[in-house]
């Protein structure tokens, strides 16, 4: 029986103009009445994940960050994998080679150096995507994409006051020169690289990731892997592929997840996350019904 609902949010739960809709939402209320627990497991931060549930009255735990850091509803902190600060000085010095504009998710928020370059990245992204200038700045507003928590001149000198790194991030729109860097990051160690979209490079601890850190969870929590159900896209979903049973991934997932996955949903853009979970509450409530 599943007990437990890990969703991976932009490319999965929510939709091309990375919205919450309305089937997806009334499908995690109809999991909470039926006492399954619904949790967010993203690349996002906090301060990105909270209001859109807040909104439509959805109260959930977050795994955020890849895995680097899980809270409750309410943002506490419920464990953290930090980045170690000699890792994070390996991959920093090879970000500031590339000249890729890049940002760091930390205890204090994101930290940037290159604060116009990212927000300037950001927004051709959105754009290459088909969104309008108007939705990407309306989604800039109502997220903390672009937005910066602290602005730096020397990312050395930053790390100098030992702060907790959660995970690195960076943008390019150079698909070789991506690849390139993402090699080299690679050789670092105790970190573990990978990308939520194909423009971006996320780093981690080599234990920050999704799949080992919700398997983690799940043991302390007492949950066993076979009730739990996951869904995803990206390559930052990789783990939660391998390390859960029924793992699902998008119509509109990369391949290697698709291969990686137990079984495949709908495209987000037609709720296939939603298209899971109403089987899911629909078998749930035949078997209450059998037990009365």
């Amino acid at each position: 029986m599943i007990k437990l609902v890990a969703c991976d949010l932009d490319g999965t739960l929510l939709d091309e103009n990375h919205q919450l809709s309305q089937r997806n939402i009334q499908a995690i209320h109809g999991l909470h009445k039926a006492g399954i627990t619904f949790m967010a497991a993203t690349g996002r931060n906090y301060k990105s994940v909270a209001p859109m549930f807040k909104k439509e009255g959805i109260h959930c735990d977050c795994l955020l960050l890849n895995g680097a850091l899980i809270t409750d509803a309410h943002g506490k902190r419920l464990s953290h994998t930090p980045l170690p600060l000699e890792h994070a000085a390996s991959a920093l010095r090879i970000l500031e080679e590339s000249t890729l504009p890049y940002h760091m998710y930390t205890s204090e928020g994101i930290v940037s150096s290159t604060p116009e370059k990212g927000r300037a990245m950001f927004i051709q992204h959105m754009r290459k995507q088909g969104m309008q200038d108007k939705e990407i700045r309306e989604l800039m507003e109502a997220s903390s994409f672009g937005s910066y928590d602290r602005e730096i001149e020397d990312a050395f000198v930053y790390l100098k006051e030992e702060p907790i790194i959660y995970k690195l991030e960076a943008f390019g729109d150079d698909a070789q020169r991506l690849k390139t860097v993402r090699a080299r990051l690679s050789q670092v160690k105790q970190t573990a690289v990978t990308n939520s979209v194909a423009d971006n490079i996320e780093i981690t601890a080599s234990d920050a990731q999704k799949g080992l850190a919700l398997k983690k969870l799940c043991a302390l929590q007492g949950l066993q892997p076979d009730e739990v159900m996951v869904f995803g896209d990206s390559l930052n979903d990789l783990s939660m592929m391998q390390e859960f049973r029924y793992s699902f991934a998008m119509a509109n997932a990369a391949d290697v997840i698709k291969e990686a996955a137990s079984y495949q949903t709908l495209s987000n853009a037609a709720h296939g996350v939603a298209h899971v979970l109403e089987q899911l509450l629909e078998a749930a409530s035949e078997k209450r019904v059998s037990n009365l």
